[in-house]
């Protein structure tokens, strides 16, 4: 990820593409801090810049740079998701059952919308969906 042939540095878009495709995103409650602070970088992130972006967040960080997460292929398992998801929605019928009356915030949704929302304890997300 890091170009040491230009002083170590690193995209801004490629270190939030690397974060992003294993599941995490700026609404991540260790990220947002850092998210934040990438707004205000340059295209191109010097060793001084990242290491003040990252140090707040170095143990779990380090956590998903080391691929010590719950899902660490994401984009395979996305991939299986969908593969899945897109096969209920075509094969299942979905007017059968009832919406859960129960939660009143349920009632009211439209029966024919379908969606899945991952969330791992690590707080990888995945959405799909209406």
């Amino acid at each position: 990820m890091f170009d040491f042939e230009n002083n170590g540095s690193v995209t801004k878009k490629l270190f939030k593409r690397f974060l992003e495709r294993r599941g995490f995103f700026k609404d991540h409650s260790e990220l947002t801090e850092l998210f934040a602070g990438l707004k205000h970088c340059s295209d191109r992130i010097n060793y001084d810049e990242f290491h003040s972006l990252v140090k707040k967040q170095i143990k779990f960080l380090l956590k998903v740079f080391s691929g010590n997460i719950v899902i660490e292929d994401f984009p395979s398992f996305s991939d299986k998701v969908t593969e899945v998801f897109e096969f209920i929605r075509k094969t299942v019928s979905h007017t059968e059952g009832k919406n859960a009356d129960y939660i009143p915030a349920l009632a009211d949704i439209n029966p024919e919308l379908f969606a899945i929302s991952i969330c791992t304890v690590d707080g990888q997300k995945f959405n799909l969906g209406d």
